[in-house]
């Protein structure tokens, strides 16, 4: 049985290696315009967001657990877009389930509850963004109702 809870200071290691998962699996997908992968400035980078979004009132992790083992986690934060009536927005970023206990519903958990939290604290839509050649990600997230209403692209200078 899966069990979704916020996940607090001790989670940190477990939630810097899951991040780093995802952003190792994200690396592959295909050749980036910023060159290779900085593992070490990667793992403060990360360092510092789970720190910070742990201090903060504004922003959760969550994470998902199976047997006592954390299998999955999404992380969320308050936001604004200007400009709007429904400015009042909720960031949802870092999703990763471990490979063996996808299809069995744990993201689409993580999720409802990322956007429970989120309403619960006034947030009007939530956005996320993927690689566009991460079909999994693709398939989730439309499959959730979410449309990408931009694009960001790079390249090489």
């Amino acid at each position: 049985m899966i069990t979704i809870r916020t996940a607090q200071p001790e989670d940190e290691h477990t939630l810097l290696r899951l991040w780093l998962k995802l952003h190792r699996y994200v690396s592959l997908l295909e050749k980036s315009a910023f060159g290779e992968v900085d593992e070490a400035a990667t793992l403060q980078q990360y360092q510092r967001m789970i720190s910070q979004t742990l201090d903060s009132d504004n922003a959760a992790i969550l994470i998902a657990e199976s047997e006592s083992q954390v299998v999955a986690t999404l992380a969320c934060f308050l936001s604004q877009k200007p400009g709007y009536t429904r400015s009042d927005s909720g960031i949802l970023y870092n999703l990763w389930v471990e490979p063996e206990e996808r299809r069995q519903q744990t993201a689409t958990h993580l999720l409802s509850e990322a956007q429970r939290w989120l309403k619960q604290r006034g947030a009007a839509s939530a956005q996320v963004a993927w690689h566009p050649a991460n079909t999994l990600a693709d398939n989730f997230w439309r499959k959730h109702g979410y449309r990408p209403y931009e694009t960001i692209a790079a390249r090489p200078l």
